[in-house]
């Protein structure tokens, strides 16, 4: 029997969900007995089989309360966290393994993660900027759900943290995509022959972080 979130409402039918992460939700009125929601359920196994091999990112899970073991996507790679005595959280670059202080909150996680992307995102922006001759004001460090990066009509050069969940190679094409904004204030041609003089395969790097706006849920 497949395992689903039930959520009862005043209503007359049953509706049978699967979000993007595969998880499954049922629909249900109040009074309906748990045995023919089970039933309904059944009926739609061939369809939630179907629909969940369809999904890209059903390996991937929202953070649960207590993170021991949770799996998430860092530099690209899946990350896995392991709850320690250690006062600090650190990571381990080998055994791609996140070493976390017990009762670490998912704002702990959103600071320290934050303090890392701006750390990477730094040195990775200073590097293109120099390459591409152009001066920014400033850098900072967002948790928006709504956009990868940004740069302000006053080349203020903005990035949401969870670009961190990407290969190095996507965030560096990233830098060069906001630090092309300060030459063209637009998506015009000229703006994409700026970026393709340092990033010629930028397309796949756009495609890479649109196909997974997923990760704006993670932490």
């Amino acid at each position: 029997m497949q395992e689903y979130r039930l959520v009862r409402a005043n209503r007359k039918t049953v509706s049978v969900r699967l979000d993007e992460f595969g998880v499954l939700s049922v629909y249900a009125p109040k009074d309906l007995p748990k045995k023919k929601i089970d039933e309904i359920v059944k009926k739609k196994e061939n369809w939630i089989a179907r629909t969940r091999a369809r999904l890209k990112f059903v390996e991937l899970a929202l953070p649960p309360e207590r993170l021991h073991g949770y799996s998430f996507y860092l530099f690209g790679e899946p990350c896995e966290i392991l709850e320690t005595d250690e006062r600090a959280i650190r990571y381990d670059g080998v055994s791609k393994k996140l070493f976390v202080p017990k009762n670490t909150s998912h704002e702990d996680m959103r600071a320290w993660l934050s303090d890392l992307a701006h750390s990477v995102m730094l040195g990775i922006t200073e590097k293109y900027a120099k390459i591409m001759r152009v001066e920014y004001k400033s850098l900072k460090i967002t948790s928006v759900k709504s956009y990868w990066g940004g740069c302000t009509r006053n080349d203020d050069i903005r990035y949401c943290f969870r670009i961190i969940y990407a290969p190095s190679e996507v965030m560096e094409y990233l830098a060069v995509h906001e630090l092309a904004h300060i030459l063209h204030k637009n998506h015009s041609r000229w703006f994409w022959a700026e970026v393709e003089k340092y990033m010629p395969n930028w397309y796949e790097k756009r495609k890479w972080i649109r196909d997974r706006r997923i990760l704006f849920s993670i932490f």
